[in-house]
């Protein structure tokens, strides 16, 4: 009998012509009435599906062979879309607003192609059939006017509103949050029509927000009768018999805990250490067999397909089981029996190699329910006592410590002229000493309290405490070996937001990462990966957790970004290995740019999914891995379970019929689970998003200190400590007309040169909270930049670091800096750059002064006191001393440490051969730096790619690049009396 794939791959052959049904019983060859008929049904079926077409003709073809593309749309708020194509190789066509005809977000549709660019890259196309509805019903605000009404959705993403005739209010009045079916979908103009279903309730009433995210992403929320009947008859607790019937390894004789948060209550994995006589490890992680109670295709099955993730909101979860299963019998609660399916793994202590693994079927009782946070609390080191003294409580300079009023000389080195600097602005500020001391008082009392719980815990779990050392000795190892071979570690900031019984956030709690989660996390992946591999190798249907490889032009985007902070991350050709992008995250670590590059990096990336092939995972840089740890909470570990535990009673296999059952399934429940996780986060955000509004509802007008998180064309993202972000618009910055630079990522300010940029400390204002669009809007108060930071080309844009102060235009330090270079800058304003920089070869910067001059360079002039002769080898605006042209022509000739130019505001100039002996970095191989190091030929070869955008950027104006405000090559025109390079830029934007 002929299948769906079958059809498929035949109408895709370079040979197949369109065929009719006629034409296609003749060629298949039906045995009898019966098997024509279902054939038949097989075709309308495929048609409706969109994954094949019939003509005008009455001929059959699949679409990628007609000029068209079949996938999902994912619409934008502003109107336009997306296709994401079922082929996974071919791009994403772009759709414009007028194009989508009446798809919404999420329609599956067909597509044809209008037009792409050269190469291929970016498409263009007009959706020719929606196949799929994907969005049947609205949810949003009403809004009443008497003979009709509106709802407005909630979703921007459906940028128009429902319209709702007369007979469709269902008693519905403005202001409430409701549930509208659509009737008619949007046709050109015209707006969709529906009918209210359900009325949540008033918009502001308490607990209607979270309901109406819920509705708006169609969760679930109870379960059906017959599924909790299922649940129900689930037993208690298990029997003797069952585990001698089903040969199950006793495993309740071994030290075995689980370590879950203190408010879980489906603890599904249990882990164990021990070491062998052998002096290697083994290390056994216990999964609870919910499979075993789950059984394929029953209610609780569908279901949990339907739901395929739990869902955790901020003031519930939504689970993918009842709390029958999870939280009872499927829970590996202490002390009590517990069916589970383990991995055990054995590692070589030195090489941490995976000598022997075994995956079996199993009975256990756990001896502790552990938490994090108590686990933490044993592992964690003693803190060290620190004595508070009147002397010790006070700041150097203080009388008591070393002060002037003890007769003794103040120290005038530079690591004290700091702590004087920091002391006199604490003095200033009203500084008391007394409240100092108390405050030291009350951190050596919780000092004291910490120890003392410790020692509470360290005689409670006394049995236990060598399990958790050898637990962290094993993890701390895995982990360095994961790291080694070129593992991603992402180190975000979490935050947990705290409502109160009306549902209210009442503050927002930062997470902790300590050696506890490290423990678990590090166990976790270890066993994903073993039985990930072993099913491979056994060639058996399996569902994989895949992370491809990055786009390359995004990859290329975040490589420049990086760049402009300094950092060069290294490659070939257009790919990066995993362990280059974890060295600059080892980089970075502790840095104010932490977050935002990892951000980015995180951004460049493709997202994580559910696959039937081990297609790699390239964050972890495994060959092999799947989820096997979580099947309470997630459909595909419950489905490997199913497989695991059919082969193992198998024998190793599977039969023939069942391999071909389940292979033709795996991919459909790998697409489905991606899905459904992706609206599970989708629906955590938008709640989590909420509550941070709701918490700064109350706080609009009060001040608060954060981070410059994004730079953007409309204005500045600001991260809050508690992790709450806003923006602040660039119609907001009044002090000045700010010009966004997209290949820097900065706002420059066109009359005071201010730059605003990623990892800038700010103090800012609450001006607005949007609790309808989820929104909140910052004030700028004052802004520091990052550590001494003058400008951008006082950022390390251009090169890469070093500790040896090399590295394109960074700081190389506070006096003599940029030590290792021909010409490195003397003196102590040497290489600070931007107004102050000393001068580099073949130029002193703007305000240097004599001393701050270039050494061993052939072409540097002498300077007055103010503004200097040009950057870089470029006449500079009022330099003097300049001869004919020498500095700004052909003379540069590329030495190490002969500097870059810069424009009026410190970004580093790319510049093209234009004749008349004009300068260029690109051309001449220049190796600049104010600290002599690598310039964009070396070390940083993203530098050179120009920003790719169809307007004029700021950085490719020629006002930037020194015309009108400095003489070219070869003695070049007069400037104009009167001009002005800002007026002459502005002009230029405004044309």
């Amino acid at each position: 009998m002929i299948t769906e794939q079958n059809l498929l791959d035949f109408m895709r052959e370079t040979a197949y012509k369109p065929m009719t049904y006629q034409e296609l019983e003749q060629h298949f060859t039906f045995e009898d009435a019966s098997e024509f008929k279902t054939f038949l049904q097989m075709l309308n079926q495929l048609e409706e599906e969109g994954k094949i077409l019939r003509s005008r003709t009455e001929r059959y073809g699949v679409p990628e062979r007609m000029n068209l593309l079949r996938g999902r749309i994912q619409a934008h708020a502003k109107g336009f879309a997306f296709l994401l194509p079922d082929e996974k190789d071919h791009p994403d066509v772009y759709i414009h607003a007028n194009d989508l005809k009446s798809a919404m977000n999420g329609d599956t549709v067909l597509v044809r192609v209008t037009s792409q660019s050269e190469g291929g890259g970016r498409m263009e196309g007009e959706v020719v059939r929606v196949v799929q509805r994907a969005v049947t019903q609205v949810v949003g605000t009403f809004e009443n006017h008497e003979a009709f009404g509106f709802v407005m959705p909630d979703d921007k993403r459906i940028n128009r509103d429902l319209f709702i005739p007369k007979e469709g209010f269902m008693g519905a009045v403005t202001g409430q949050k409701v549930v509208a079916r659509i009737v008619a979908y949007p046709e050109g103009r015209s707006a969709a029509q529906g009918e209210i279903i359900e009325i949540i309730g008033h918009k502001d009433d308490p607990g209607v927000d979270i309901l109406s995210i819920i509705r708006k992403h169609q969760l679930p929320e109870g379960f059906p009768d017959d599924v909790m009947a299922e649940a129900e008859a689930a037993p208690d607790s298990i029997s003797e018999e069952e585990i001698v019937q089903q040969g199950r390894r006793d495993l309740r004789g071994k030290t075995i805990v689980t370590i879950d948060g203190e408010d879980a209550k489906d603890l599904d994995d249990a882990v164990n250490v021990e070491r062998l006589e052998n002096g290697n490890y083994l290390l056994g992680v216990h999964i609870a067999d919910v499979g075993y109670y789950v059984r394929e295709n029953s209610a609780l099955d569908q279901e949990a397909f339907r739901r395929g993730t739990s869902v955790y909101l901020v003031d519930r979860v939504i689970p993918m089981l009842p709390h029958r299963l999870s939280n009872g019998i499927c829970s590996l609660n202490p002390q009590v029996d517990r069916l589970t399916l383990s991995c055990e793994m054995e590692f070589d202590p030195n090489t941490l190699k995976r000598v022997r693994h075994d995956v079996f079927t199993s009975v256990i009782k756990t001896a502790e329910r552990m938490t994090y946070a108590n686990v933490r609390k044993i592992l964690e080191e003693d803190e060290p006592e620190a004595p508070v003294s009147s002397e010790s409580a006070a700041p150097v300079g203080e009388e008591g410590a070393g002060s002037r009023a003890a007769g003794v000389k103040l120290r005038t080195s530079e690591e004290d002229l700091d702590n004087l600097i920091a002391w006199d602005e604490q003095w200033q500020s009203g500084y008391d000493p007394e409240a100092e001391r108390e405050r030291e008082l009350e951190k050596q009392r919780q000092r004291q309290e910490r120890r003392e719980e410790k020692a509470r815990l360290l005689e409670r779990y006394a049995t236990l405490v060598p399990t958790f050392k050898l637990m962290e000795e094993l993890a701390m190892k895995l982990r360095r070996n994961r790291m080694k071979r070129g593992a991603i570690d992402f180190d975000f900031q979490e935050s947990k937001i705290v409502v109160d019984e009306q549902g209210k956030a009442v503050g927002i709690v930062k997470r902790e990462r300590s050696i506890a989660e490290q423990i678990i996390e590090e166990f976790m992946l270890a066993a994903n990966e073993t039985v990930a591999e072993h099913f491979h190798w056994l060639r058996v249907p399996f569902l994989y957790r895949i992370h491809e490889n990055p786009d390359s032009e995004k990859l290329l985007h975040f490589l420049q970004f990086a760049a402009n902070f300094g950092y060069v991350v290294k490659g070939k050709g257009n790919s990066v290995h995993p362990r280059a992008l974890q060295t600059l995250l080892e980089e970075i670590r502790g840095t104010k740019e932490e977050t935002v590059i990892s951000t980015m990096m995180l951004r460049s990336m493709k997202q994580a999914k559910y696959d039937a092939e081990s297609l790699g995972h390239f964050g972890l840089a495994a060959e092999f891995y799947s989820h096997f740890t979580s099947p309470i909470r997630r459909y595909p570990d419950l489905v490997i379970h199913r497989v695991i535990r059919e082969v193992l009673e198998g024998g190793g296999a599977l039969s023939e019929r069942r391999q071909e059952a389940l292979q033709a399934r795996m991919p459909d429940i790998a697409q489905h689970s991606s899905e459904r996780e992706r609206v599970a986060v989708d629906a955590e955000r938008d709640t989590e998003q909420l509550k941070k509004c709701e918490y700064m509802l109350d706080k609009v007008g009060e001040e608060f200190s954060g981070m410059i998180s994004s730079v953007t064309s409309f204005g500045i993202f600001v991260e809050l400590e508690n992790t709450v972000e806003g923006l602040i618009r660039l119609s907001d910055l009044n002090d000045d007309y700010y010009h966004f630079s997209e290949q820097h990522m900065v706002l420059i300010g066109e009359r005071t040169s201010k730059v605003y940029r990623i990892g800038d400390e700010v103090k800012i204002r609450v001006a607005r909270v949007n609790m309808d669009d989820h929104t909140i809007d910052f004030e700028m108060v004052d802004t520091k930049p990052r550590s001494g930071y003058k400008g951008v080309a006082d950022a390390g844009f251009g090169g890469a670091r070093s500790k040896s102060g090399r590295g394109g235009y960074g700081r190389a330090g506070r006096e003599g800096a940029g030590r290792s270079g021909a010409g490195a800058a003397v003196g102590r304003r040497g290489a600070a750059g931007g107004r102050a920089a000393g001068a580099p070869a073949g130029a002193g910067g703007r305000g240097a002064k004599r001393k701050g001059g270039a050494a061993g360079s052939a072409a540097a002039q002498p300077q007055r006191e103010g503004r200097g002769p040009g950057r870089a080898g470029a006449g500079g605006r009022g330099g003097n001393d300049q001869r004919g042209g020498q500095t700004a022509g052909g003379e540069a000739k590329g030495r190490r440490g002969e500097g870059v130019r810069t424009d009026m505001w410190g970004l580093p100039v790319r510049q093209s051969r234009s004749g008349g002996g004009s300068w260029s970095s690109a051309d001449e191989g220049h190796e600049g730096g104010n600290a002599g190091g690598e310039g964009p030929n070396r070390e940083n070869p993203w530098y050179s790619v120009p920003a790719r955008s169809a307007r004029k950027k700021t950085s490719d104006s020629g006002i930037f690049n020194g015309e009108g405000g400095s003489r070219r090559g070869g003695g070049g025109g007069k400037k104009k009396k009167g001009g002005n390079s800002t007026a002459a830029f502005v002009r230029k934007k405004r044309k």
